[in-house]
C-alpha cells in the first residue's frame, strides 16, 4: 500500500509516465482514502486480473513496451503469478526489474511485514514508549524510505548505457531499510553497550510545556546556542555557572539542566516562548498537530501545496520536495485514477482490442478486457 506506491509516485514526479496495473476490486490500500491520494497522484490505471490467462497477453503488452517494472507482492505471489524477473526479463531484455520485498536472504525471508514490525525487529520501538509501554512511530516511514531507496535503484540501473549486459535488478527490503536507518543507535550501541532510550548528546534537546499548556522542542545543540538560550530566557547566573558552560557539564547534570529549561520556559506562553528563542537563533518548534501544519505560514507559501480532488475528498498535499528542472512538478496534480480508469486508453495504445467492458464493476464501466 506504500513501499511500492511511493517508489514510483517519486518516478512519476521525476517524469515517468506510471500505470498502475490492479486487480478488478482495485489496490488494497484504496479502503484507506487519504493513504491512497498521497501515494498514487498523476498515475494511469489499468484492470487486470493476472490470476486469468486471458489477461497474460496485456501483460505481456505491457512489460514489453516498459522501462521499468516495480512491485511489492510477497514472493509466493510473484511466483504464483509468474511476474518475477526471470519472467519479465524474457519478455522485455532491457527492462530495469525493481521487487520490493519483507525481508531479503537470511532466516526471515519469505516472512510478511509491516512498518511496525520491523520497528520493533530493530530496535526502534524499543526507544518510543507512549503510556508506559512501546508503541509505534505515527507514520510509514520505514516503508517510504524503503521506496526512496528503490527509485534510486531504479535511476541507477536506467543511467546504464548498455541495460540488456546488465541484470537490471533492484532488491529493496524493509527490514534491510530499517536496519540501515538504525545505524546510528547500533554504533552507539556497539560504543557504550547501553540500551539508553536517548543517545543524543546535548542537553537541553527534548520538548516542554508551556505555560499555555502547549509543547514546544528545543534543540540546544552546542554551548554557543547554550549562551543564547540563557540570554533569551535571563538566567544569567546559569549562564555563568562553569558546571554548564560546556556540552559534557550539561550531559552530566542532564536532569538539572532540563530543570532550568521546563522551569524557563514554563514561565511563558507558546508564542512568548518561540519569540525569545527565535530571536536568539536557537533551534526551536511548536509541537504542531496537522491542523497547525497546514495552517503554518511556511507550509501555505506559494509551491509548499498541490490541490488534489479524489472521491469527493478535496485536500491540499505536500508539492515534490525535490528543486529541480527535471522534476515534473505541475502547481496542482492530476489526483489519483479510478479503479480502471486508463484501461481502453492503454490497451488502445498497445494495439489491443478492446472487448467486453461491461463485464467489469460498474466503477470500472471505463476498463476493458481484450478477446
Amino acid at each position: 500500500m506504500v513501499a511500492a506506491p511511493f517508489a514510483t509516485l517519486i518516478l512519476g514526479q521525476l517524469g515517468a509516465d506510471v500505470i498502475k496495473v490492479e486487480p478488478p476490486f482495485g489496490d488494497s490500500g484504496r479502503h484507506r482514502k487519504s493513504v491512497f491520494m498521497a501515494m498514487n497522484c498523476g498515475k494511469r490505471s489499468i484492470v487486470l486480473n493476472l490470476k486469468d490467462s486471458r489477461s497474460r497477453p496485456v501483460w505481456e503488452a505491457l512489460v514489453a513496451s516498459a522501462d521499468v517494472v516495480v512491485q511489492n507482492l510477497d514472493p509466493r505471489a510473484t511466483a504464483s503469478l509468474d511476474v518475477g524477473y526471470e519472467a519479465c526479463r524474457s519478455l522485455n531484455p532491457d527492462i530495469v526489474y525493481c521487487h520490493i520485498k519483507a525481508f531479503g536472504p537470511g532466516p526471515y525471508a519469505g516472512r510478511p511485514a509491516t512498518n511496525p514490525i520491523v520497528e520493533a525487529l530493530v530496535g526502534l520501538m524499543s526507544i518510543t514508549f507512549a503510556e508506559g509501554r512501546p508503541t509505534r512511530q505515527g507514520g510509514y516511514f520505514y516503508d517510504q524510505l524503503a521506496g526512496a531507496f528503490a527509485a534510486l535503484g531504479v535511476v541507477n540501473a536506467l543511467a546504464h548505457d548498455d541495460r540488456r549486459n546488465s541484470e537490471g535488478f533492484v532488491e529493496v527490503d524493509l527490514f534491510e531499510t530499517g536496519l540501515f536507518s538504525a545505524s546510528d543507535r547500533i554504533a552507539e550501541f556497539f560504543d557504550t553497550g547501553q540500551l539508553a532510550r536517548e543517545v543524543w548528546a546535548a542537553v537541553p534537546y527534548d520538548t516542554f510545556q508551556t505555560a499555555d499548556q502547549r509543547w514546544i522542542f528545543l534543540g540546544v545543540l552546542n554551548d554557543a546556542f547554550w549562551c543564547a538560550f540563557c540570554d533569551a530566557m535571563h538566567l544569567d547566573a546559569v549562564r555563568d555557572d562553569p558546571r554548564f558552560s560546556t556540552g559534557t557539564g550539561r550531559l552530566a547534570l542532564k536532569k538539572e539542566v532540563e530543570h532550568i529549561a521546563a522551569s524557563a520556559i514554563g514561565k511563558l506562553t507558546l508564542k512568548e516562548a518561540l519569540a525569545r528563542l527565535e530571536s536568539g537563533g536557537i533551534p526551536c518548534a511548536p509541537v504542531n498537530t496537522f491542523g497547525d501544519v497546514v495552517a503554518d505560514p511556511h507550509v501555505t507559501f506559494p509551491g509548499k501545496l498541490d490541490d488534489v480532488s479524489f472521491d469527493g475528498t478535496r485536500a491540499k498535499l505536500p508539492a515534490f520536495p525535490v528543486q529541480s528542472s527535471l522534476a515534473a512538478h505541475a502547481t496542482t496534480r492530476s489526483p489519483p485514477p479510478v479503479i480502471g480508469e486508463h484501461s481502453i486508453d492503454i490497451l488502445q495504445s498497445l494495439g489491443l482490442e478492446v472487448v467486453e467492458a461491461a463485464e467489469l464493476p460498474e466503477r470500472t464501466s471505463s476498463s476493458g478486457h481484450i478477446r
